[in-house]
């Protein structure tokens, strides 16, 4: 398997994405997320793997990781969630400038119900299927090139692959933090886990603070009237959870270190910078969306 035949594949499954994804959800939002999740991201990332004569256990990482470092990955990735929820707020403070910015995709969740409806779908399928793609088959067939590099791109496509400007910068720091995860427990199921936790926290403050305002506050959390006062105010709030994203990251190396990184059988092609067409084109496919918004 080489790079081309990754990248190849990665790019349909975005064109995939913001076509048949975008028109069944249109239609029904949270069928529509299912159809995309499972029709249009898990199926065709299982299809690729034995299209290409690979063994899809071994290959993804599906084997177990040590239960002790499952609380460091929900601390990590609690504490992640709001560096990246920074990230955003800052850059739609700034983006806001130049392009009008997309709202909240996703509904905010108005009861108990709403809430543990999304938890099941955009939450835990989003997490096996998403992770099956982009840690499973993305980040494993980067690594060719080496644990750094594979971690920084897999992080980036999985950014572009959410087609959201505005969060562009937040979604590539939690790709990366995903990816790194993955890679240092040697097991998709951290990936998993972690994913699973992000997309929780996110919706569970959401539907706190739609609670809190009595039901008038629809847009992301932290991000609802972005204006200097509110940038200033997370610049204060995001520093404990900074502090805390290091100490956690660093007890986490540690119960990792020993830990025995698997290669999988098949050996890689390594080819050249004609392997990255499908991501030029991506890049492409993300700019003019970010300009038709301006």
């Amino acid at each position: 398997m080489n790079l081309k035949k990754i990248n190849i594949f990665y790019l349909a499954v975005l064109l995939l994405f913001a076509t048949l994804g975008a028109m069944a959800q249109r239609w029904n939002l949270m069928y529509g997320l299912i159809i995309t999740e499972v029709g249009l991201v898990l199926i065709p990332s299982l299809i690729f793997l034995f299209v290409n004569n690979v063994k899809p256990a071994a290959f993804m990482r599906v084997r177990r990781m040590l239960l002790s470092t499952v609380p460091y990955v929900v601390g990590i990735t609690i504490s992640g969630w709001f560096i990246a929820e920074y990230i955003g707020i800052l850059s739609a403070f700034l983006l806001s400038k130049f392009i009008k910015l997309p709202g909240q995709p996703l509904p905010t969740p108005k009861s108990g119900v709403d809430l543990a409806l999304e938890l099941v779908i955009v939450a835990g399928l989003a997490a096996v299927c998403e992770e099956v793609m982009m840690r499973g088959v993305v980040l494993r067939g980067y690594e060719a090139k080496g644990e750094t590099f594979a971690i920084v791109m897999s992080g980036l496509m999985f950014a572009m692959l959410h087609l959201n400007p505005s969060n562009f910068f937040s979604i590539w720091f939690l790709g990366m933090m995903l990816a790194y995860i993955v890679y240092r427990t040697d097991s998709i199921f951290s990936g998993m886990i972690a994913h699973f936790t992000n997309n929780s926290v996110a919706l569970i403050i959401m539907y706190l603070v739609q609670f809190m305002s009595g039901g008038g506050a629809q847009a992301e959390a932290g991000q609802a009237v972005i204006t200097p006062d509110v940038l200033l105010a997370w610049s204060v709030i995001v520093i404990p959870f900074i502090v805390l994203f290091v100490f956690l990251l660093r007890g986490f190396n540690r119960q990792t270190a020993d830990v025995e990184r698997t290669r999988p059988d098949n050996v890689y092609e390594r080819g050249g910078i004609a392997d990255y067409w499908p991501l030029a084109v991506t890049a492409v496919i993300y700019i003019v969306r970010a300009a038709m918004m301006s």
